[in-house]
């Protein structure tokens, strides 16, 4: 509806017709609430929806597509999302990472100094980044891969659900 200072509104209107004997309506009472707030929420949410779904593609495109392995893990070091970069680097087929401990995967000589790093550089400033032994699949050296984690962004996709 269009308000005399030229404003849309949104209004939700509920009635009831009241008939006399012979069904003939004598009368009606009902209510008029304004929506617009609400309509106006729901169109923000929306909006920001979509912002998020292509926030999202965008950043799996990337992370997706990325020469480096980029893992993201929870606060107890079990793999949530590994890249595809992975394979190539490690040797390991993807379903191999998701679930597990993210040290397991970790060269045994690193792995402590691995921690003492995490638990510094994530819990202090919000980003690990460093260069760690793995061991890398049917190969009798070991492998030198870089593990880049930032904290925000897990949150951010954590928060996500995934």
């Amino acid at each position: 509806m269009l308000w005399p200072d030229g404003s849309l509104h949104w209004l939700e209107l509920e009635g009831r017709v009241y008939r006399d004997a012979t069904g003939r309506p004598v009368h009606m009472a009902g209510t008029v609430i304004d929506i617009t707030a609400r309509r106006q929420a729901e169109a923000a949410r929306t909006q920001a929806e979509a912002a998020l779904v292509a926030s999202e593609r965008r950043f799996r495109a990337l992370i997706d597509h990325c020469a480096d392995a980029v893992a993201l893990f929870d606060q107890h070091g079990v793999v949530q999302y590994i890249s595809p970069a992975a394979t190539r680097l490690l040797g390991y087929d993807l379903t191999t990472f998701l679930g597990e401990n993210a040290f397991d995967f970790i060269h045994p000589a690193e792995r402590q100094s691995t921690a003492d790093q995490l638990a510094k550089r994530v819990f202090v400033h919000h980003v690990f980044d460093s260069f760690q032994r793995f061991a890398v699949m049917d190969s009798k050296e070991d492998g030198r891969a870089e593990s880049n984690l930032g904290q925000r962004a897990v949150d951010d996709f954590r928060s996500r659900g995934r």
